[in-house]
């Protein structure tokens, strides 16, 4: 029987983290294991909480880790090179208990609150005690004036950046959920560049404030740089979804405005080729490039709804399989390509007060159902390295548009219209009357060999130095006066073409490479 017993300890007992003594950087003291070490109110010395000290003059207090040893710290999950991490940092108040009641096995299991917090204000009312102690007030509460007056509808977690742990002032980041009812949120958030997830029912917050109504739905912002990125597609949509029944990449909207645009595009193709309004060299209107374009951007949209041959744990079309896991079965469909996909049932708006870009390396492709209107307040240059082809069908207006006119108009309200083939001929033709006319001035046409101007087998050519004059039927001149005088001439106006050569393969190669 033992002289001594070894004393017990019953229920549990609060104490302070302690660190290395002190100074800005005692924020965090622990060792590889998570291991931290603490202070009894009840021990006596220099930082005693109780400002005590020990009867026999020894310093059992020192609020440093020359006193006692590690302890372990609880968490929700703990495993091998996983779990839950959130160790209490120097001068925060933990709950000590004792392992079967024995003294010399204590654990620390939680972290407390402490003093008494501003009313409607942040923080604690006292900032420190004894023991380089802080006072910990939480971060949210419920209050009672301005936008503090709401109940405690908050819950989550809050960090702080190690320098301002003391004050709590500095820097953190949080996962904070609003249960307010009827404007339930979920908020993640950091200091940093202000970036930010919210979900639900957005409010303004700043700590404990619930501020103005902001929105509905979700916002993912920074005052820094962003990037969304997905290896396998990417759908952005205003499509609503509802109860998520569908794979999140169900494109069925765009696919079917894309097979549509795809039909629209290869009936007007047709009647332009019917018209002889084709390209030198363009295929059929289904092998045009525009229109295989269309086709295969809808194959890869229809890719999701196809997943349901594929087997279980993979992606249809995907870029890797998805491996599965306990508890689960089915398929999950994608995108057969890494493709984006941008789509809206109202309108898609793209703005900005400086330069906005499109370059693709391949086919590039605008198409409406109804009008398409390009207009500038400087100037608009289209350059191509082939050909251009401009084409309507002229199809009668309704009589509710504004415009009944049909075909294609050339205006220029000042300045000149200018018309060249450099190395080629020009051809102006019409089912109906041409009507060429100046209005204030005279009208030159020219030419180096003979102008010819003929009408139902009657002509007049002009030839080197020479007319010709000649009709099958009879031959009139009218005029009050009829004079022939001596020979006379003119010169034309000489046009020197400059010429140019282009590099296509050089050219494609700069402007589009490729970069993993």
């Amino acid at each position: 029987m033992a002289i001594h017993p070894k004393p017990t300890v019953t229920g549990s007992q609060s104490a302070i983290v302690i660190g290395t003594g002190g100074g800005e950087g005692d924020v965090i003291h622990t060792d590889r294991d998570h291991r931290i070490k603490i202070q009894f109110h009840w021990q006596r010395g220099a930082e005693a909480s109780t400002r005590h000290t020990h009867p026999a003059g020894q310093d059992n207090a020192p609020a440093s880790d020359r006193l006692g040893a590690w302890l372990r710290v609880a968490a929700s999950a703990a495993g091998d090179n996983w779990g839950q991490v959130a160790l209490p940092r120097v001068g925060q108040e933990v709950l000590i208990d004792f392992q079967h009641g024995d003294i010399d096995r204590p654990v620390v299991i939680a972290a407390l609150y402490n003093g008494q917090g501003e009313p409607d204000a942040q923080h604690n009312q006292k900032q420190a005690g004894p023991a380089h102690a802080t006072g910990n007030a939480p971060a949210w509460f419920a209050g009672n004036e301005d936008e503090h007056a709401h109940n405690a509808v908050y819950s989550g977690i809050k960090t702080q950046e190690m320098r301002a742990s003391q004050s709590g002032a500095g820097g953190y980041n949080q996962l904070v959920f609003d249960d307010t009812p009827d404007q339930s949120r979920l908020g993640l958030a950091t200091t940093q560049a202000a970036s930010r997830l919210h979900l639900g029912h957005h409010k303004q917050q700043n700590d404990n404030q619930r501020g103005a109504d902001r929105g509905h739905g979700a916002e993912l912002a920074t005052a820094a740089q962003g990037a969304l990125r997905a290896g396998s597609g990417l759908l952005i949509s205003a499509y609503a979804q509802p109860n998520a029944t569908g794979p999140f990449l169900a494109s069925r909207e765009a696919q079917t405005q894309t097979t549509k645009a795809r039909e629209l595009a290869e009936s007007l193709a047709q009647s332009a080729q019917t018209q002889k309004a084709q390209l030198q060299g363009e295929p059929t209107p289904d092998k045009l490039e525009p229109i295989e374009g269309l086709k295969h951007i809808a194959e890869v949209l229809g890719a999701t709804d196809s997943g349901g041959n594929t087997a279980a744990g993979s992606t249809a079309g995907g870029e890797g399989d998805i491996q599965p896991t306990g508890g689960g079965h089915g398929t999950v469909t994608a995108y057969s390509e890494p493709h984006l996909q941008i789509t809206a049932p109202m309108g898609i708006g793209l703005a900005t007060p400086k330069e906005a870009v499109i370059v693709s390396g391949a086919t590039s492709t605008v198409i409406a159902s109804e009008d398409i209107a390009v207009m500038a307040q400087g100037q608009i240059a289209i350059a191509v390295a082939k050909g251009i082809s401009l084409y309507t069908v002229g199809t009668k207006a309704s009589g509710d548009e504004p415009n009944t006119e049909r075909g294609i108009s050339l205006h220029a309200a000042s300045g000149k219209v200018k018309l060249q083939s450099q190395n080629g001929a020009t051809k102006i033709a019409a089912d109906k009357k041409v009507t060429i006319a100046s209005v204030t001035k005279h009208i030159d046409i020219e030419a180096p060999e003979h102008v010819l101007l003929t009408v139902a087998g009657a002509y007049v050519k002009l030839k080197g130095s020479s007319i010709q004059i000649h009709a099958p039927g009879r031959v009139t001149f009218w005029g009050s006066m009829h004079r022939f005088v001596g020979p006379m001439g003119d010169t034309i106006t000489e046009h020197n073409f400059p010429r140019t050569e282009l590099d296509l393969d050089r050219k494609k190669t700069a402007i589009y490479p490729m970069s993993l």
